[in-house]
């Protein structure tokens, strides 16, 4: 559950940075044309890579979720017990 947790933040974060680089890549008037595509490109990797995580994540905190028994159902525990008759053949453990 908390892998999923980090994947989902780390996912989260990647893709608010992708949105404010893509932003920024756009608005810069002084930027030559290949530093604002590779500015463009970056961004779209970063988006695509949050969403994978984010994508991943959550089913890891859905999956990581669900409640497990402390303790599964109690077994009886009985002492080892001699049985049957005195001869050769006849004494045996009963557990």
């Amino acid at each position: 559950m908390m892998a999923g947790v980090v994947l989902t933040t780390i996912g989260g974060v990647g893709m608010i940075t992708a949105g404010i680089l893509s932003s920024t890549a756009a608005a810069c008037g002084s930027c030559s044309s290949s530093s604002q595509d590779a500015k463009a490109a970056a961004s779209l990797i970063m988006l695509i890579v949050g969403a994978l995580t984010v994508g991943v994540g959550i089913p890891m905190i859905i999956s990581g979720g669900k409640r497990v028994p402390k303790f599964s159902a109690p077994v009886a525990l009985e002492a080892p017990a001699w049985i049957g008759v005195p001869r050769g053949d006849g004494w045996m453990w009963r557990f």
